[in-house]
């Protein structure tokens, strides 16, 4: 820590936050003698950080401070003496587009896109160094707060980055490393999560037209639209961090642009973070009948609370893109969450996730354990061999995240698999492996198979999450820290998610009457609470002329599990018709069910 004064009182600030200050007076001192000095918000100056008091009161008004301040300064960090070259080199580029900008005419874009697509060598040397300048610079930690895109999303100007003594815009930093890494401004929807590209993209669809922001944003009521922008954002953020979990929420509030801030959203850091996100998750879905904010973090894993809330300080790495899209939903109680469904299959064997000492000590025995709990199982179901459901394991899990493994450069990941293949047939028959009697291709690949053993992070990709096969021999997993799968665990698909989803029944068979008609207005401390009603209200209000189709619901409740992935199944469009079908009443190709989640 270091120490100011601040109206002749001592204060103390971080080392990082000296740092910035020490080069903020550098700029000043450079402005002209006639320029006005400017003032300077610091968070963790202006307000206090220990008063809970004040910042429930000042973190609603975050939106009010940044929207009227002139510029937004983003501090990135110091420069080391290795990396100032590299910087220089990027900001002088920056400002050069800038400049060639207001001279001619074009944009920003179009010129970046015309330096991309130079043939000329020295240009292609140079973008590959800007790559990668602006790789190592996104790394930093400002680009993974989530406090940061109010920042950099409300300021009325782009910001100004600062990095060392180096100076660059925001825009032009931003389209300079999607072109440079992608080429093509239409991949937007693409990097929408990426923690670097993020807050570019937050800060175009913030100053867009309400019109064109999606379904909800033009009609309804302030607290409708509040939840649709809400919705957006956190799926926009889904890649940031917080250091208090309860600001994975509040630390968007200040974004809320459609009059007073809804009682759900308003800070309140003593309630625990349970209360927190089920609060939160209850008002989206009241408000907005879209069941996307289920994907936003691991589901089935909080306590004292419904399992479809789900833990966003644990998100789900495979969350989709936002796509507004209503379900016929009802919330029952306010902890029964009643949606439609349909039932892939049912779960007939599980094998637990490992940890690394389990598995690091004898690999083999965890192979022969996991064979007789899934691969032998889909297999006499399929009826095709073992190793042959291993490798197609094998290579759907590697599909979708072979980019994060250690695989050592230039190593055939095929060659690999082969290796991993007959390497799986011998252990599992308790064979020897006799490297004299395998061909030299088969000696390489074999080898290439012992080396990834040999690392704990792919045996801990291997094996740390809960495996299981359905009733159709199907493979997939399930999160380490969800409720360990059981057999009779039913797989289901839900509108609106890109995953399906593990469920438990967890009661007898029960008759609840449910209204569907209408919706009827709730009192939650003084407001006026719309789109759910508790069902214990249904004869007062019948009493009081309410009339509507009713139906019985036989099913179970179920809880959550968690977010499931099934092995060569990586898209759930095709069910999509099925519910669309199912809310007009045709018949429709999957059958859809009524599923209670509690």
């Amino acid at each position: 820590m270091e120490k100011i004064l601040v109206n002749d009182v001592p204060l103390d600030i971080t080392t990082n936050l000296q740092a910035a200050l020490l080069e903020f007076r550098n700029l000043i001192r450079d402005l002209d003698s006639t320029t006005e000095i400017p003032y300077l918000w610091v968070d963790s100056i202006c307000l206090d950080q220990s008063n809970e008091r004040e910042k429930l009161m000042e973190i609603p008004r975050m939106g009010l401070i940044f929207g009227q301040c002139e510029r937004v300064l983003a501090w990135l960090g110091p420069v080391g003496s290795d990396e100032d070259e590299a910087v220089s080199e990027m900001s002088a580029k920056i400002k050069h587009f800038d400049s060639l900008a207001e001279s001619s005419g074009m944009t920003v874009y179009q010129q970046i896109q015309a330096y991309q697509e130079s043939k000329e060598r020295s240009s292609i040397a140079e973008r590959v160094r800007l790559r990668a300048t602006l790789n190592d610079i996104s790394d930093r930690d400002w680009f993974k707060r989530v406090w940061i895109i109010q920042e950099t999303t409300l300021a009325a100007q782009d910001p100004v980055m600062l990095l060392g003594p180096h100076t660059f815009s925001f825009g032009t930093y931003f389209a300079l490393q999607l072109l440079l890494n992608s080429g093509d401004t239409t991949c937007l929807g693409t990097v929408s999560r990426s923690d670097t590209l993020c807050h570019a993209i937050m800060r175009i669809s913030y100053h867009l037209p309400l019109t064109a922001t999606g379904e909800g944003a033009e009609s309804g009521s302030p607290r409708q639209r509040s939840a649709f922008d809400m919705l957006e954002f956190m799926f926009y953020t889904a890649k940031l961090k917080a250091s208090v979990p309860h600001d994975y929420i509040y630390g968007l509030v200040g974004l809320m642009r459609h009059g007073i801030i809804p009682y759900e959203l308003q800070p309140r850091y003593n309630e625990s973070v349970e209360i927190t996100y089920y609060i939160f998750t209850r008002y989206i879905l009241s408000q907005t009948s879209h069941l996307g904010v289920l994907s936003l973090g691991q589901v089935g894993v909080l306590a004292g609370v419904p399992s479809w809330v789900p833990d966003l300080k644990n998100r789900n790495p495979d969350v989709g893109e936002y796509e507004p899209q209503s379900v016929d939903m009802v919330l029952i109680e306010w902890s029964i969450l009643s949606v439609p469904g349909i039932i892939l299959g049912r779960c007939i064997s599980a094998f637990p996730a490992q940890k690394p000492e389990d598995f690091a000590v004898d690999p083999p025995s965890t192979f022969v354990q996991c064979d007789e709990a899934i691969f032998a199982v889909a297999s006499r179901v399929k009826r095709v061999p073992p190793s042959q459901i291993f490798e197609e394991w094998l290579n759907s899990r590697l599909s979708r995240a072979a980019q994060n493994l250690p695989i050592p450069s230039g190593q055939d990941l095929s060659n690999s698999i082969r290796g991993l293949v007959r390497l799986y047939e011998r252990l599992v028959h308790g064979e020897a492996i006799d490297a004299g009697e395998l061909s030299s291709a088969e000696q390489t690949s074999l080898s290439s198979a012992e080396q990834l053993l040999q690392q704990p992070a792919f045996l801990t990709w291997m094996f740390s999450s809960q495996l299981f096969v359905l009733q159709d021999g199907s493979t997939g997993s399930l999160p380490s820290s969800a409720i360990k799968a059981e057999r009779g665990d039913k797989l289901c698909v839900f509108p609106s998610l890109n995953q399906p989803l593990m469920i438990r029944s967890v009661g007898s068979n029960q008759q609840v009457e449910v209204h569907t008609a209408a919706t009827w207005p709730l009192r939650w401390g003084d407001e006026d609470i719309h789109g759910s009603y508790s069902v214990s209200d249904a004869a007062l209000l019948g009493s009081q002329g309410f009339t509507g189709p009713e139906f019985d619901c036989k099913a179970k409740q179920h809880r959550i599990l968690g977010h499931a992935v099934v092995d060569s199944r990586d898209r759930y469009d095709e069910y999509r018709d099925s519910f669309l079908q199912s809310s007009t009443g045709r018949e429709t190709r999957h059958k859809v069910d009524r599923v209670y989640l509690v």
